[in-house]
């Protein structure tokens, strides 16, 4: 796994916040990198929505990463070269808890586990259609959390379709890996479920 550029943007996190005095701020770059057969997506953006509803032992939320041309702001984003959504179950409402969470097909909501979501190459958010979609069959994700910044390492298996969403084209591989890594402060924003 490409984990070496990970570690050394690590260090470099950790090397800032210690050179800093108390009374600066730190800001991070939301970032990571996705590598999906071979093709690579820059993650710009990563949010965090969970309402305080229990399922089963654990508490819902859900986390979206997307990479896409920024250069026009966020706004004007109307095409994702990579899009997930995918709801893990944590011990706690208040903030999804660090540890390695596996992929749970029955989707029970014990805490540790992860389902319920998808992943999509090439979205276009007019028309709806993707070029591949991507659904989860097995893996891992590992959640870091220092200070305010999560920090995500995932691991995943999929069965790619081809087209558009779930009534689109035909499913064309499975075992499917994705990796990859994210940090950033994934904003909790509340949603009603």
């Amino acid at each position: 796994m490409k984990t070496s550029g990970f570690i050394i943007l690590l260090i470099a996190f950790f090397s800032i916040f210690s050179a800093c005095s108390k009374d600066e701020e730190i800001e991070i770059i939301e970032t990571g990198k996705i590598t999906i057969e071979e093709a690579e997506y820059t993650l710009v953006f990563g949010e965090m929505f969970h309402g305080e509803y229990e399922v089963c032992q654990g508490y819902g939320f859900d986390i979206i990463l997307m990479a896409a041309d920024t250069s026009n702001g966020m706004e004007n984003i109307t095409i994702f070269d990579f899009v997930m959504q995918i709801e893990f179950y944590s011990e706690t409402t208040t903030h999804l808890n660090p540890g390695i969470y596996t992929f749970d097909q029955a989707e029970t909501g014990a805490v540790g586990t992860f389902g319920n979501g998808f992943l999509a190459v090439g979205l276009d958010t007019e028309t709806g259609k993707t070029t591949n979609f991507f659904y989860l069959t097995g893996g891992t994700f590992m959640v870091e959390k220092i200070g305010v910044y999560y920090i995500l390492t995932l691991n995943i298996i999929t069965d790619k379709q081809e087209g558009a969403g779930p009534s689109g084209g035909p499913f064309v591989a499975s075992n499917v890996l994705i990796t990859g890594d994210f940090i950033g402060k994934l904003e909790q924003k509340y949603s009603e479920k």
